[in-house]
């Protein structure tokens, strides 16, 4: 597994939180999720077009 930021592959466990499994990077020592949870590109797009028409997110 590499770390996203500096592609390092040496990095070793840290803890488990909130069901995460969480690693600690050798080479910077930065923190970091496997796989973290993100926003599809499609839902940014549309509450931008959302919030441009004004129209509530809830409705």
């Amino acid at each position: 597994m590499k770390y996203p930021a500096c592609l390092s592959e040496r990095n070793y466990q840290n803890i488990c939180c909130l069901g995460k499994q969480n690693y600690i990077c050798v080479d910077c020592s930065s923190q970091f999720v496997a796989y973290p949870k993100a926003y599809q590109d499609y839902s940014d797009e549309m509450c931008r077009h959302i919030y441009a028409k004004n129209v509530s997110i809830r409705a």
